[in-house]
This record gives structure tokens, C-alpha cells and sequence, in this order.
């Protein structure tokens, strides 16, 4: 059976035409709003689920739990934090501040050219009570000793910070190098 096509035809959709064809549309929408976005989504959240499961079973084999975490957090920070003693008078501290940057010093590797100078400054706050004591080293080094000694600085439970520090390099030997490091701690 051959239908006619006549091209004078009316081209208006019914209601039930309208109907069918904003279904459809809608279908099509949700199908490639779930192919697109919900089952990527899915899928990452099942990866990340699954990969938190694995770090959690790692910390219960190392034997850290929920609770051991926030102490693990709190162990790191106390070892980062550098521990200050309080400042004693100027003459106790003074000693203790030159015998434990002696040490560091010592440990470091480098040979102390001129021995420590002291400089005792006007006070730090008015209401504070404190002064600030300089000490002034002088010594001829190695790069990796420079280094090494910046590492241990922070382990100066006296010392408050640093002052002044130049490296200045030997023109004929070019591994030595002259430092010049000025740390200071505050006395009461």
C-alpha cells in the first residue's frame, strides 16, 4: 500500500505529538545526565572509599587507631615547636646561653675564631621587664657545617633568635667560608 506525500500537508503536532516528544526529550536528558555525571561521580566515590579503607587498615596494622591519630598529630607538632626556658638573671644566662651555643657550635664542626662577644641591650618592652643579650660569634667554616648548625638552632632552648648572619667567601679557597652569626636571648 503506497501513502501519498503531498508537500501541502499541515506540519502541526497534535497534543499527544507534544506530549510524546517532551518525554522523549526528558528521557534522553536523564540518560546522559546519569552517563555523563552520576556514574562518573559514582565511580569516584566508590575509588575514594575504597582507598580510605585501605589507609585505615594501614594505620590498624601499624597499630594507630582513630584516637592515636590526633596523638600522633599532636606528638609531631610538640617536636616541632622549639622548647624556651625562661630567662634568668643576666649573669646565669649569659653562661647558660654561651655554653649551649658552644655545644651546637662544637657539634656543627666549627672551630670558633674568636671567642663569643656579649652586648647587652636597652629594654625590650616597657613593661616587660626583660633585656636582650647579643652574642656575636666569628669563626671560618664549611658550607655543609653552616648547614648543619642552622639545623640545630632551634634546639637552643635560651636562644630567641637571630640576630645577624653573613657568610662571606674566601677569594683563594673557595669551600671556606666566614661566618659571622649574631643569636640573641633575652635576661631579666
Amino acid at each position: 500500500m503506497k501513502i501519498p506525500f503531498n508537500l501541502n500537508m499541515p506540519t502541526h503536532l497534535g497534543n499527544k505529538d507534544k506530549r510524546a516528544l517532551t518525554i522523549g526529550a526528558a528521557t534522553i536528558a536523564v540518560i546522559l545526565v546519569y552517563m555523563f555525571v552520576i556514574t562518573p561521580w559514582l565511580d569516584d566515590w566508590k575509588a575514594t572509599r575504597s582507598a580510605l579503607a585501605g589507609y585505615r587498615q594501614k594505620l590498624q596494622l601499624m597499630g594507630v587507631g582513630g584516637d592515636d591519630i590526633s596523638k600522633a598529630k599532636q606528638q609531631r607538632l610538640v617536636r616541632i615547636v622549639p622548647v624556651v626556658e625562661m630567662p634568668q638573671s643576666e649573669d646565669v644566662q649569659r653562661r647558660l646561653f654561651r655554653d649551649k651555643f658552644s655545644e651546637q657550635l662544637k657539634k656543627a664542626g666549627i672551630p670558633v675564631k674568636s671567642g663569643p662577644s656579649f652586648s647587652s641591650s636597652a629594654k625590650f618592652q616597657k613593661n616587660s621587664g626583660m633585656k636582650v643579650l647579643k652574642m656575636t660569634c666569628k669563626s671560618k667554616c664549611k658550607f655543609d657545617q653552616v648547614l648543619k648548625l642552622l639545623a640545630n638552632l632551634s634546639d637552643n632552648p635560651y636562644m630567641i633568635g637571630i640576630e645577624q648572619f653573613r657568610l662571606q667567601c674566601n677569594e683563594k679557597k673557595r669551600a671556606e667560608l666566614e661566618m659571622t652569626l649574631t643569636v640573641s636571648t633575652f635576661v631579666k
